[in-house]
Parts: C-alpha cells; sequence; structure tokens
C-alpha cells in the first residue's frame, strides 16, 4: 500500500512547480509587453490625456502630440497652451534632452524649445482663489543664496530656447513685444548667449538687435553688453552675489557722447557715479528718454560718491533707518532757463553726518557770482521730518556788477531809451542765516553791502533780522544816510 501511495504524490509537485512557473512567465510577459506598449504608443497616448487633465483643475488648456519613445527621447510637437493670463502659447517643439538610465534618478539634461509664439494678458487671472502677492521686505541673503544654487542647477543643464513672437499686454495697452529671442547654454558651462529682435517696450521704438554674452558663475552674474538704442549701451555689467552675500555692482554706460561708469562697493556701502568721457546736453536726454526738461544745458563733468550706513542686509542688524553721506560735483556750460542764460556752472554739495554744505560758482553776462551755504541738522536725518529742522548760513558775492548789468538789463529795464546811465563799478556781497524748524521760519538776520569802486558812489548796507519771521527789523547805512525801523507783517505796521 505505501508503495503505490509514495508515486502519486512525487508526481504532484512537479505539476504545481510548473503551473507556478506558467503564472511567473505569463506576468513577466505580460509586464515586458505593458513596458513595451508603455514606451512607445502608450506614452504617446497617455501624455497628452493625463496633461491635459490635471491642467484643466488649474483652469488651463494643454494640447500636444507625442513622438519617440521614452527609453530613446520624448518630442512634443504642435504645443497649445491657453487659460487666464495666457490667451495663447504655442510651441512647435519641445524636446527633453536626457538619457534613459539617468533620468530614472532624475537627471535630465536640458531641453530644446523651438517655434514660440506667445501672447498674454496680465490683467486676467485664473478661476479659483489668488494667492496674495508676499510683502516680505526683500531679504538679501536669501536672494544670493537662491541664485547661488539655481547656478549650480541650471549649469548641467543643456538649453536652447527659441521663439518667433511673444507679446505681453496690460490694461488694454502694449506692455512688451519681442519677434525674435533665443537663449543658449552648454551643458556644465557657465556661459549664456541671448539673441534678440524687434524688441519694444509699452509701445515705444523697438529696440536695436541684442547680442550678449552672459557669464554665471555662483559669485557673479557677467553681462559684455546690452544696447537700448543707438545712443544708449550699457557695457560690461557685473554683479556680484558672494556667499557672504555682500552685493556689489559695476557697470560702463555710453549715452549719446558720454561715457558713465556706475560702481557699487561689497554690501554696497560706497556707491558712486561718474562721467569718465565726453558731453551730454539736455537735447540728447531728451532724445534718448523722451522726457521734456525745462532748461538746456550741456554737461561736461559729474561726480558722485556715497556711502550707505544701516542697510538692511548688514551684520549684525542695523537698529537704526539707512543713513547716508554724499558728494557731488557738476560742471556745465551754456545753462539756459527761460530768458536767462549761465555760460559756465561749477557745482559742488556733500553731506556728512549732520553737517550739509552747497558751493557754487557761475559765470554770465560778463560777471561771476559765487553762493555757498553750509547747514546743520539737529539730528542726523533719519525720516522726512529731520531734514527740516536746522540751522543754516550763506553767502553770495558777485566781485563786479557792472558788467552783469549792462548785459542783463534787457531783461530787468523795459525803457527804450538809447542814453541810459551806464551802471556803477562795484562789489556786491550777500550774506544770511536762519533757523528752521519744520515748516515754520523761526530766526532770519541778512545783510547786504554794496561797496562801490569810485568814490562818488557811497557804499551801501542793509541789514534785515526778525526773530520769528513776523516783525523785521531794517537797518540802512550809507555815507550820507543812516535809518531804522520795523515792519509788523501781520499788522501791516511800518514804525521808524
Amino acid at each position: 500500500m505505501q508503495e503505490n501511495v509514495s508515486p502519486k504524490l512525487d508526481s504532484a509537485k512537479p505539476s504545481r512547480k510548473k503551473k507556478w512557473l506558467r503564472r511567473f512567465a505569463a506576468l513577466f510577459l505580460f509586464i515586458a509587453i505593458a513596458l513595451v506598449w508603455f514606451d512607445g504608443s502608450g506614452c504617446r497616448w497617455l501624455l497628452p490625456k493625463a496633461a491635459a487633465y490635471f491642467a484643466k483643475k488649474k483652469g488651463i488648456e494643454v494640447r500636444f502630440a507625442v513622438f519617440g519613445r521614452i527609453t530613446d527621447g520624448l518630442t512634443l510637437r504642435d504645443v497649445s497652451v491657453s487659460g487666464g493670463p495666457i490667451d495663447d502659447l504655442a510651441a512647435a517643439e519641445i524636446r527633453p534632452r536626457y538619457e534613459f538610465l539617468r533620468a530614472i534618478r532624475g537627471d535630465v539634461g536640458g531641453i530644446e524649445v523651438r517655434g514660440v509664439v506667445g501672447k498674454f494678458d496680465l490683467d486676467k487671472k485664473l478661476p479659483g482663489p489668488q494667492e496674495e502677492p508676499d510683502q516680505q521686505p526683500l531679504d538679501l541673503v536669501k536672494l544670493i543664496a537662491n541664485l547661488r544654487t539655481q547656478q549650480q542647477n541650471v549649469r548641467k543643464w543643456h538649453v536652447h530656447l527659441d521663439t518667433d513672437k511673444v507679446t505681453v499686454h496690460r490694461s488694454g495697452q502694449p506692455l512688451m513685444q519681442i519677434e525674435s529671442l533665443e537663449i543658449q547654454h552648454q551643458e556644465q558651462s557657465e556661459s549664456w548667449s541671448l539673441t534678440t529682435a524687434g524688441m519694444r517696450w509699452q509701445g515705444e521704438d523697438v529696440l536695436p538687435r541684442q547680442e550678449a554674452a552672459l557669464r554665471w558663475t555662483q559669485d557673479a552674474i557677467e553681462v559684455d553688453r546690452l544696447q537700448f538704442s543707438r545712443e544708449c549701451v550699457l557695457q560690461n555689467v557685473l554683479v556680484g552675489t558672494p556667499q557672504d552675500a555682500r552685493l556689489s555692482f559695476s557697470v560702463t554706460a555710453i549715452l549719446a557722447n558720454s561715457m558713465w561708469d556706475l560702481r557699487g562697493s561689497p554690501g554696497l556701502e560706497e556707491v558712486s557715479l561718474g562721467m569718465s568721457d565726453g558731453t551730454i546736453s539736455t537735447a540728447d536726454v531728451t532724445r534718448i528718454s523722451g522726457i521734456a526738461l525745462p532748461a538746456s544745458m550741456v554737461l561736461e563733468g559729474f561726480q558722485l560718491r556715497a556711502t550707505l550706513r544701516g542697510l538692511p542686509w548688514e551684520v549684525p542688524a542695523p537698529a537704526s533707518a539707512v543713513r547716508a553721506d554724499f558728494a557731488v560735483d557738476l560742471q556745465g556750460r551754456d545753462l539756459v532757463y527761460g530768458k536767462y542764460r549761465v555760460d559756465q556752472l561749477r557745482w559742488h554739495v556733500e553731506k556728512n553726518g549732520r553737517v550739509l554744505l552747497s558751493e557754487m560758482n557761475a559765470t554770465g553776462y560778463g560777471g561771476e557770482v559765487s553762493f555757498r551755504a553750509d547747514g546743520l541738522w539737529d539730528q542726523e536725518p533719519a525720516k522726512a521730518e529731520d531734514f527740516t529742522k536746522m540751522s543754516v548760513n550763506c553767502a553770495i558775492a558777485i566781485p563786479e556788477t557792472r558788467e552783469i548789468l549792462l548785459q542783463s538789463r534787457p531783461l530787468w529795464d523795459a525803457s527804450t531809451s538809447k542814453t541810459k546811465e551806464k551802471p556803477p563799478s562795484a562789489t556786491l556781497n550777500i550774506s544770511g542765516k536762519a533757523r528752521i524748524d519744520g515748516a515754520k521760519q523761526s530766526a532770519l538776520q541778512a545783510e547786504i553791502t554794496l561797496d562801490h569802486k569810485e568814490p562818488k558812489h557811497p557804499d551801501v548796507s542793509l541789514v534785515v533780522q526778525s526773530p520769528d519771521a513776523d516783525a523785521w527789523d531794517v537797518s540802512l547805512k550809507s555815507t550820507d544816510l543812516e535809518a531804522s525801523g520795523t515792519y509788523q507783517i501781520a499788522k501791516r505796521n511800518y514804525s521808524a
């Protein structure tokens, strides 16, 4: 009996093993067929439907056709996107660049996008609740850290973007239009190339064709040249983004026939702007910017140097508002304002802590005028009202008044008489000091002296002072005359 049972049990074991082997083989074959199907026609069928489904939930319509295989490389063609601020966005071809095994690990080598045509309306919104704009102040440390991280990420990518035409509207008006834009970057390179044509901002004139080379490292972003018009060009643009987040910048600008240098030291603690070559006129500025200026002048020299303190990104964080000290030097000629003119002008102004100084020298109408003013604030200005609480001293000097009076006579003498008396030769000095407390002038004193160079004309001295800008004490002295009195503005009363 035992010998008859044993063969039956032994024969049942191989039968069960074969069944499981057949099932495993069938499952393996099914998975293999599914993978082969998904690698080709499956993904070409599924990807457009999945993208359209999830985009529709966001209020966006997406359509495209897929070509190729996942393992060999996919290409999206006839891409169309619309919804919200996107009136219409189309791309002839989008091709991700990747190696299949590396892509499985999330390593994509780049992307190529060709034939982009887009139209955007910034007044339109996507359906659903809108995110509130971030009201947080600029965090420079976080911004630079993010730039450094993104540089390392995009450096690995091959990028080729080629657009045919893009327009952006806002409030029913054209904001930006570009006929052609091409951006190229080779994998693992720090160099980018940018080519644009037919670019226009807010309906203004079309900008010249741009061919700019950009170099982006972790520590800096550099652009060789940006041309906004024939007379407005930026060269050697550099923005420093070091690890310590002490931002710096430098740029050279060509404006008409002048060259300018703009610099910012690490941390932006010192900023300078200076004209390094040539001249520029107000007519040039109007032609470049489209802004009409009330006066005309030829600028021959300009230097601005500023020192900033209390910047928000300083470490440790500053306890007070930003403060600045600065110095400005300006030199120009042929200044014309209405019917008045100045042949040469030099002006210097500087602020150092609580102290303000302004010095100016002008020549015109055959004479020279010099002006000096210095002020002392009650405290170093940190807010608007601080600027209106100060003491001021000023002085004006004209070494020779005769020629100025002669040449400027048509401006103030309307008589047609040809036998006009020649004005005497004299020196004019005006000095004064005032106390300013907000909108109220609390004290003022001024002295005017006219010293004639010919004995037949008497010297004259006039002193005016007021403790509160209501009652004015006036004192007049000359060789043959001396008088004084008080004038009260509110009562319109004069007493001598």
